[in-house]
Formats: structure tokens, sequence, C-alpha cells
């Protein structure tokens, strides 16, 4: 059974923010993902707002993305806030 939901996703975050200091992950959210064209569900994003006060590498984030079950991520900045956005799809 694939772990690709949302309740699995909130489990991970929660780990995940056990494991790293308080002030690194600021918010997170998970909006839904569909096909344009089709406007069919195809899954969701887990948006992390991180610190800009730490680096992250490249094994990290890639952790995170296995963890959540994700298929990729994009790494963006905008307005001084740093995040990740990982896409899960079902």
């Amino acid at each position: 059974m694939s772990k690709k939901t949302r309740k699995h996703a909130v489990k991970v975050i929660k780990e995940i923010v056990a494991g790293v200091r308080p002030d690194v992950i600021k918010n997170y959210e998970m909006p839904t993902l569909c096909n344009m064209q089709t406007a069919k569900v195809t899954g969701f994003a887990v948006i992390l707002t991180l610190s800009t006060r730490y680096d992250y590498t490249s094994e990290n984030l890639e952790d995170w993305r296995k963890r959540l079950e994700a298929d990729d991520y994009i790494i963006s900045v905008n307005r001084n806030r740093l995040q990740v956005r990982f896409n899960i799809m079902f």
C-alpha cells in the first residue's frame, strides 16, 4: 500500500520538525496538485518555508524527499522566503 497520503505527510513533517532546531521550519502547507487540461487531481505538494539562517545540503533535502515519498522537489526564494516544494503524485 502506498503511503502517499496527506496523513502520512503530516506524520513525516512532525518527525522532521522534531529532528531539527525549533526555528528551522517556519511554516508548511499542502496544496492540491491537478492537471490543468483534465482538471483531475494528480497529487499534492508539501511546501516547507525554511529559515535562511541555516544551510540545507542536497543530502538533507533528498532524505526529506524520500521520507515524504515525493517524486521531486523544487527550491525557491520569494521575498526573502526560502521554500522547498515536494511534489507527491498519486
